[in-house]
């Protein structure tokens, strides 16, 4: 599992780009654009748990993710999951899925926006965005691992793009 950003700008996420081009990427994966260290380290700890094929990459802005998101590595090996936070630096998730959203030439992948707020307007504007899912975050790790469990079986097995 890698973390990866730059909360300058976009002209630093270019390091990352070429990092994660370089990284092997033998299974299906979750790309996880989170900010928080400790949701990071909660989620990467639950997915150690799981029996699961799949593992998790992180990017911690949103100026990493767009840049990522308009690269050759995510276009020649995208992710089977985005998980998205709503409240990250540079350019918020709302934004970002804007962004992605807004460009038919990208592998389209299910996102699933993961966020603290509960705020009806947000959840509104995430589907209206074309979210596939809103999740509260989980508050403790059981309901972590439950949750990323269920995503992943549902997302990643079940589901049929």
């Amino acid at each position: 599992m890698g973390v990866y950003g730059s909360r300058a700008n976009p002209e630093k996420a270019l390091p990352f780009i070429l990092q994660f081009d370089k990284l092997p990427m033998q299974r299906p994966y979750i790309l996880s654009i989170e900010d928080d260290k400790n949701d990071i380290a909660l989620m990467q700890f639950a997915m150690s748990e799981l029996d699961s094929t799949y593992h998790m990459e992180f990017l911690t802005d949103g100026i990493s993710a767009t840049a990522f998101f308009n690269s050759d590595a995510f276009k020649n090996n995208p992710p089977t999951l985005i998980l998205l936070d709503i409240n990250l630096p540079g350019i918020n998730g709302l934004e970002v899925l804007k962004k992605y959203r807004g460009t038919s030439s990208q592998p389209q992948v299910p996102v699933v926006v993961m966020s603290s707020s509960d705020r009806d307007d947000e959840i509104r504007q995430s589907y209206s965005l074309g979210a596939n899912s809103y999740i509260e975050k989980p508050r403790d790790l059981n309901d972590l691992r439950g949750k990323l469990e269920l995503m992943t079986k549902y997302w990643m097995e079940t589901n049929k793009l």
